[in-house]
């Protein structure tokens, strides 16, 4: 309801419909009186103007006509854009609810992984059971774990942006939307 096409096209609408109706008065006649006074070497003069609109050869049935077809035609442009609009939103949508999806997997035991691998790498290396150089190992695949981590965010956060441009409204609850500052935890040594 807050696109500004859709808020448009209503317009329209509701203008061409008050046309429309203006079109079917306008089929009976019109009287418009017209009062006048004057003042004129000592005499008040009073007088009485009519003007009377007769339809009567067609009762006005041409721009009735053409105003109801006008109706027609912003009433199919309404529902087109409205069908559009739903259409984006719900592929905006989708496309929200997948990168959430691929979020929570990215994250669903990343910290816990990455933490516990790098203790046993470390563990490994300080014992003498493997070398620096799979404790390095170990470090640049948790980086790439970090950065899949934060692709996904990214893809999120995309996908919001477009969920909110085919609404045409910010989401403002802090439920519908993933916190930023949530980075996977690394263990440094």
């Amino acid at each position: 309801l807050n696109r500004l096409d859709l808020r448009q096209a209503r317009a329209e609408s509701q203008a061409s419909e008050a046309n429309r109706r203006l079109q079917i008065a306008k089929q009976y006649p019109d009287i418009q009186l017209a009062p006048n006074a004057s003042h004129q070497e000592g005499f008040n003069n009073f007088s009485l103007g009519v003007l009377l609109e007769l339809p009567i050869l067609n009762q006005n049935q041409g721009p009735i006509a053409e105003a109801e077809a006008r109706r027609r035609q912003v009433a199919t442009q309404l529902r087109t854009l409205q069908t559009g609009a739903i259409a984006e939103a719900n592929g905006a949508l989708a496309s929200y609810k997948t990168a959430l999806a691929q979020l929570a997997e990215a994250d669903a035991g990343l910290n816990t992984v990455q933490q516990n691998l790098e203790r046993q790498a470390t563990r490994s290396v300080q014992s003498g059971e493997e070398d620096r150089a799979f404790l390095t190992a170990v470090q640049i695949q948790a980086a790439i774990t970090a950065r899949a981590h934060l692709d996904a965010l990214h893809n999120t956060q995309l996908a919001l942006g477009a969920l909110e441009n085919a609404i045409q409204r910010p989401l403002t609850r802090q439920a519908d939307t993933p916190n930023v500052s949530q980075q996977p935890a690394r263990n440094e040594k």
